[in-house]
């Protein structure tokens, strides 16, 4: 994952004491961390994770330092689920899933499912139980 971040975003998350200047002179010669790139005055992390991530926490979560991606990341509205990325490392698919049951009530059933070309992509869908259907309710009615 990529993430896209702020000057003032990674002041905070990396404890950046540079000016803006310097660090990205430093960034350029290959001297900053080696995660972030900068480009068109915004800079992008991967291949590491977040330094705000500690301890199974994030410990930006609900300040402006938190990243949009973040926001957005992992868990997506998806044509009737929830598309869930594994590959955060803050989330815990049977965390999630207990609040799916918890929001959804004790009467429905909640399923899982990997993507097999793409495994760390989880889908998860929410299924009413199937109505039993009352004697006499499928009887086709006579036509006039």
């Amino acid at each position: 994952m990529v993430i896209e971040l702020t000057w003032e975003q990674v002041r905070g998350l990396w404890g950046v004491r540079w000016d803006r200047e310097a660090f990205d002179r430093a960034l350029a010669r290959g001297e900053g961390p080696p995660e972030l790139r900068a480009a068109d005055g915004l800079y992008y992390a991967h291949t590491r994770p977040c330094p705000a991530f500690e301890e199974g926490r994030c410990r930006v979560y609900g300040t402006p330092l938190k990243p949009r991606g973040c926001t957005e990341f992992p868990v997506y509205p998806d044509r009737g689920g929830l598309l869930v990325d594994l590959r955060c490392e803050a989330l815990d698919l049977d965390r999630v899933l207990e609040e799916v049951r918890a929001a959804a009530g004790s009467r429905v059933d909640v399923r899982w499912e990997a993507d097999p070309r793409f495994p760390y992509l989880v889908t998860v869908r929410v299924r009413l139980p199937r109505r039993r259907s009352r004697r006499g309710a499928g009887a086709r009615l006579p036509a006039r």
